[in-house]
């Protein structure tokens, strides 16, 4: 069993993402919450994965971080 979707976040350049799924490696308990900045597809995701089961949502930037520049490729000066 897997169910995926994604698609465009209402805010610019802001994608979203969506993963439930049944896995043959599993643990009987993981929760994990992420926030990224200053990186390649940096912003929000949730982890819950229970027994064979896991839920996976993600809202991220589509552009990638410019380390020289300190700021997202394509941005203006």
């Amino acid at each position: 069993m897997m169910f995926n979707r994604s698609g465009n976040f209402p805010i610019k350049n802001k994608y979203w993402e969506l993963e439930i799924s049944n896995i043959y490696e599993w643990s009987y308990f993981n929760f994990q919450i992420k926030w990224t900045r200053k990186c390649d597809h940096a912003g929000f995701s949730i982890l819950i994965e229970i027994y064979k089961f896991f839920f996976d949502f993600k809202i991220y930037d589509i552009r990638h971080w410019n380390y020289e520049k300190d700021r997202y490729e394509g941005d203006e000066d």
